[in-house]
């Protein structure tokens, strides 16, 4: 179902969804942290350290996540009158997401696949927004900014993901990217 008016009650679906998983996943990290004295490489890997942090961040994002999916399908989607491709990108993203939610990157094959699966998203998550500022219509100049910033400093990331010795930085690199999107996306939704 492709709406061609935002529908008003996901309006806020982002604030509500973004609460819960900054609540959650903060507090799974910063558990880790507590008990190990430091953090994992990446976010994935911290919050799947244990079978119980992984069960938790699998279910809080399985309720979450399809949340701030309706809320871009619903919301932001029809506000920017975005093309039925750009709902294609999204429903891929999903299924994705699903699987990389599912399959922890503890070791080997589960590893392996998680990293695609997530690495998947996270080129998804660079493609709307720039989906949203070359076909997007109503967009306003703080949108667009924020759209712009965003894929800079993606590419500032990536960069530094190429240099071997900034890698060690990958923690931080995805909580920075984690953070951008979803605050554009919300920049886009609310002005």
């Amino acid at each position: 179902m492709i709406s061609v008016e935002p529908i008003e009650f996901w309006e806020f679906f982002d604030l509500y969804t973004l609460g819960i998983l900054f609540i959650i996943v903060g507090s799974l990290v910063v558990t880790h942290y507590r008990k190990n004295g430091s953090l994992l490489s990446t976010i994935s890997e911290t919050v799947a350290h244990s079978h119980h942090s992984s069960l938790i961040f699998s279910v809080v994002m399985m309720i979450c996540f399809p949340l701030y999916y309706a809320f871009i399908w619903f919301w932001v989607a029809p506000l920017t009158q975005m093309p039925v491709s750009f709902y294609y990108l999204l429903t891929i993203s999903a299924l994705f997401e699903v699987i990389f939610v599912w399959v922890p990157a503890t070791d080997g094959r589960s590893r392996k696949i998680h990293q695609i699966m997530s690495s998947l998203v996270g080129v998804a998550m660079l493609a709307a927004p720039l989906f949203i500022l070359l076909y997007g219509t109503g967009l306003s100049t703080v949108s667009r900014i924020s759209i712009l910033v965003f894929t800079a400093m993606a590419v500032i990331l990536v960069g530094l993901l190429l240099i071997k010795s900034t890698r060690k930085y990958t923690f931080l690199y995805e909580t920075i990217y984690c953070a951008a999107f979803l605050a554009t996306i919300s920049v886009i939704a609310h002005s």
